[in-house]
């Protein structure tokens, strides 16, 4: 199951403390309902941090050309569930009842990758998104994304970003016209 959020930002003169969050939620089969909800804008940022946390399938980002088997699929509906908690091979073979080299196989014919990129490319792009969008400490961006520590998220997201969180929050945080251009991925 899928949550996405949208949020109106404009409110009445009368009601500043109120705003509109959409919540979509799709189910494993595309069926889907929608509810419109007036919520105290306190609760805006719980809601969006609950929605960022929410996996978004990262289907989207697999190659268009090879099929993916009911093995990887739910692998990757296990892992998107789970990124957040110290999750390895191991484990999701064993969660979704198959060999770990068997899994590996077919993970990297299906999508290209290996079972830990996969998870790390899920963990750094949360990653990215509580770091431009929330002031939490890297420390806990760390533990929300399934890291040991802010020490092995800053290394694995340099390795892939070429950047540390802090640096990559900085740079987002500034206004658009004084952000480094960046390398569109």
């Amino acid at each position: 199951m899928t949550m996405t959020t949208t949020m109106n930002t404009t409110s009445t003169q009368a009601d500043r403390t109120a705003r509109t969050v959409r919540l979509t939620i799709v189910g494993e089969h595309g069926e889907g309902i929608i509810l419109d909800a007036r919520v105290d804008a306190s609760l805006v940022e719980r809601i969006t941090v609950i929605a960022e946390q929410t996996p978004h399938s990262a289907d989207a980002d697999l190659p268009d050309d090879r099929p993916i088997d009911h093995i990887v699929r739910r692998a990757i509906r296990f892992i998107d569930c789970n990124y957040a908690s110290r999750i390895d091979v191991g484990e999701v073979a064993r969660r979704i009842n198959v060999d770990r080299s068997h899994l590996s196989r077919r993970f990297h014919v299906c999508t290209g990758m290996t079972v830990k990129q996969y998870i790390d490319t899920l963990r750094i792009r949360q990653a990215e998104r509580l770091l431009a969008g929330t002031t939490m400490s890297v420390t806990r961006v760390a533990q929300r994304c399934g890291y040991a520590s802010a020490d092995v998220l800053t290394r694995r997201f340099r390795a892939v970003r070429q950047i540390t969180p802090a640096q990559y929050r900085t740079a987002m945080t500034r206004p658009a016209a004084l952000r480094p251009e960046t390398d569109p991925r």
